[in-house]
Order: C-alpha cells, then sequence, then structure tokens
C-alpha cells in the first residue's frame, strides 16, 4: 500500500479495534527510520482521529513501548480531544432532543453521530456537526424546538427556507458555544430525491435501530443505510474524502453488514458504482467484504472497477491529492455506467443529470451546460469525448494521472 510512512500508521492503528496484523505492520512501520512520531500525531490530529488512535495505542503494550517518552505528556490532551466535543455537543443538543422526543418527534441519527454512540468506543469518534433525520411532517416542531434553545437558522444568500423545504433535503442549525459554533443539520431526506442513491425515508425509518444519546433515547440508521450514506456522500462531495470518513466506513463493514439487503437496496438506489468506490475506500484499512458483493456491484456499473482502481489510494485519502474540477465530471460518468452497455458519454449524463433537477428551465440549462464544459475540457485532455474511449484504453492511468489531480490541500 503506498504512502508515507505516517499515513500507513494510521490506516493501519487508528481506527476501530485493528487486529494483531495491524498491530504487526504499526510497529513495523514505527520501528522504521522514516516514521516520526511527531508528525503521525499532527496527522492524526488533522484528520480529527487522534483519540482513537491514543485508545488503540494504550489496547496495544508491545505498540506503546516504541512510544517516545518525549511525547507522552501531549497524550492527555488528545485523548481526552473526542469525548470534550461529545460532552459539548450533548450540552447544547440533548435539551433539544428531551423536547423532541416528549413530544412524540422520532429523531433518527446519522453519520458520524450515529457511530459515536452504536460502534465506537465511547469518547474516541470525534463530531464535527450533528446530523439528524425526522419525518418532514415534524420539521415546523423540530425548527421550534432548536430556535427554542437558542440555534439559528443557516441559509445562504439568496436562499429561503422555504427554497430548502420544497427543493433540497436538509437546511442547517447552528448555535454560538464557549468555543465557536456548533451545527445540527435537519434532514427529512437523507439525500435530494432527484439524485441516485435516494433512499425513501420511511423505509429508513423502517430499519432503523434504538440508540442512546447520553440518557435520551433516540434512533440511527442502520448499518447498511449508514454505509449508503457514506457512499453517497463521496460522490457529494466531488470525490473527495477525509480519512476520518474512511475510517467510519471501515467501521460499518468491519462487524459484519446484510450484504443481500444492501446489493438490492443499492440496486434500487442505482448507485451500485458509488458503492463500489465506498468498499474501494474501505479497503485502504483492510476491511474484507464478500468477494461476491464486488462482483456484482461492478456488473452493475462497469467503469466502477477501473475508477475506483484510479481513485483509492493514500495520497488521495490523506489529501495530498484532490481530483480537479473535470475529473470528477468524467469520474461521474464512469460510476454512473450501466450494465450491457458502454459508459455513457459525457455529454449524455450530463443533459440527464440535469433533466433530473427540479428548478427552473434556465437552471436546469446552465447545470447541463457547466457538466458537459467540464466534461469536455476534460476529455479534450485526456483525447476522447466518451469515457468508453479512455476506458479501455491501455495508457488511461498515465493520461488521467497528468490532468486529473489538484495538488495540495482540499
Amino acid at each position: 500500500m503506498a504512502g508515507l510512512a505516517e499515513e500507513r500508521f494510521l490506516a493501519a492503528v487508528a481506527k476501530l479495534e485493528p487486529g494483531a496484523v495491524d498491530i504487526d505492520l504499526a510497529q513495523e512501520i514505527a520501528t522504521s527510520e522514516e516514521f516520526s512520531w511527531q508528525k503521525a500525531l499532527d496527522l492524526a490530529e488533522q484528520h480529527w482521529v487522534p483519540s482513537l488512535l491514543i485508545h488503540n495505542l494504550r489496547a496495544a503494550p508491545a505498540l506503546m513501548e516504541h512510544f517516545p517518552a518525549a511525547h507522552l505528556h501531549q497524550l492527555p490532551r488528545l485523548e481526552n480531544e473526542a469525548s470534550d466535543r461529545w460532552a459539548l455537543f450533548y450540552e447544547v443538543a440533548a435539551p433539544v432532543f428531551f423536547d423532541l422526543v416528549s413530544d412524540g418527534v422520532r429523531v433518527l441519527l446519522l453519520k458520524g453521530a450515529a457511530l459515536s454512540v452504536s460502534s465506537y468506543p465511547k469518547g474516541t469518534r470525534r463530531l464535527r456537526d450533528l446530523d439528524i433525520l425526522i419525518d418532514k411532517n415534524d420539521y415546523e416542531r423540530t425548527k421550534k424546538a432548536l430556535l427554542d434553545h437558542g440555534f439559528f437558522m443557516l441559509l445562504r444568500p439568496g436562499q429561503t427556507e422555504a427554497y430548502k423545504l420544497s427543493d433540497y433535503h436538509e437546511i442547517g442549525f447552528a448555535k454560538q458555544t464557549r468555543v465557536g459554533y456548533l451545527g445540527l443539520d435537519v434532514h427529512w431526506m437523507m439525500s435530494p430525491d432527484e439524485d441516485d442513491g435516494f433512499v425513501k425515508t420511511s423505509e429508513l425509518f423502517s430499519r432503523a435501530r434504538s440508540v442512546s444519546f447520553g440518557d435520551i433515547p433516540l434512533w440511527s440508521t442502520s448499518p447498511e443505510d449508514t454505509f449508503i450514506n457514506y457512499a453517497n456522500q463521496i460522490a457529494q462531495d466531488h470525490h473527495r474524502i477525509r480519512f476520518l470518513r474512511a475510517g467510519d466506513i471501515y467501521a460499518i463493514i468491519k462487524p459484519g453488514l446484510d450484504w443481500s439487503l444492501l446489493a438490492e437496496t443499492v440496486r434500487r438506489a442505482n448507485m451500485s458504482g458509488r458503492a463500489r468506490l465506498a468498499l474501494g475506500v474501505a479497503s485502504l484499512m483492510k476491511a474484507e467484504p464478500p468477494e461476491w458483493i464486488l462482483e456484482e456491484l461492478e456488473r452493475s456499473c462497469p467503469g466502477s472497477r477501473r475508477a475506483t482502481h484510479f481513485l483509492v489510494d493514500l495520497a488521495w485519502l490523506f489529501g495530498r491529492r484532490v481530483v480537479s474540477v473535470p475529473a470528477d465530471a468524467a469520474l461521474t460518468s464512469l460510476f454512473h455506467s450501466r450494465p450491457g452497455t458502454k459508459p455513457p458519454s459525457l455529454v449524455s449524463y450530463w443533459y440527464w443529470r440535469a433533466l433530473k433537477k427540479r428548478t427552473s428551465l434556465a437552471a436546469r440549462l446552465a447545470l447541463g451546460l457547466r457538466g458537459y464544459a467540464r466534461s469536455l475540457a476534460f476529455a479534450s485532455a485526456l483525447r476522447a469525448v466518451r469515457v468508453a474511449t479512455f476506458l479501455g484504453a491501455s495508457t488511461t492511468a498515465a493520461r488521467l494521472e497528468n490532468v486529473a489531480w489538484e495538488i495540495g490541500d482540499p
């Protein structure tokens, strides 16, 4: 596995329940001349996993023996970072959740919030914000509870609440605290309903699992639906990902999923390519999904295997290289290819994507033209107008390498 020594170290040990093979690999890396403990700690802090890293180091005495005494003074701060932040979120969100539960509103935790109370050891998963899912009919009661407890609505210039409610799937709220603003995003759909990857909210509620947010009984999406959420997020973030999210995908897969249920849900949501990429991400942390699910996803989306192989690398995972805008458009086409046909042309994909937008004709045309222009620029750089052309080219990787990456911070 390519990558800097510190990146390989974190991929091995800064994850849920590293095994003996992971610990042995981490020991080998930690005793190599190229490895720096301080760089590893800095990288863990940069990617929001220091508490998980220290938790796992303490659970592996043989590895902890190599930890330099000069750095021991950093451990209490790093170890408590996630739990301190969780406590702050509990302080501001618990009164809201208590009111909602008392009022009969069913609240589902999403993504990191769900995993922090269901999968990770307590106090090891750092929260960036909170994402919750509600029935849209409960939105007004949810908004009132948030406003009553000091939250305010986040809207971009020109946006209105009515627009968000009619054309989007979530509205953000925030509250000022002693350490800055904390965000809480209210979803009534997990993703926009015109997008691939859409799963009905009623389905999500039907598969929800009971969890506790401190002493408050809530719900979370099922592991399979949480996986789908993360797979969609990579596409929505233009094929950019954080190491923390990769660890979350690994944490979902490690205990085991209902793979048949996942395969069926993914098929109906038309997101086989996105799911294949998410499994590729988890493979960087040594997740081992069944071979049959990989084969099935690749059959459903023929372009996903090559696109995943191109993307999945530690340099991408840690943000040392970032997908360029035109490359994102081309990769999107690859992850939407269909069985029995060649991958769609860049032009046809973006035309189809624009038609699905429930906005004005002018806005749809603008989206289609923008996507087309970006895609055409990428295709021209590859000397191909159709994705099928470069999909079958023997020099794909070399050509992509020259035009597809923006080097630097994401």
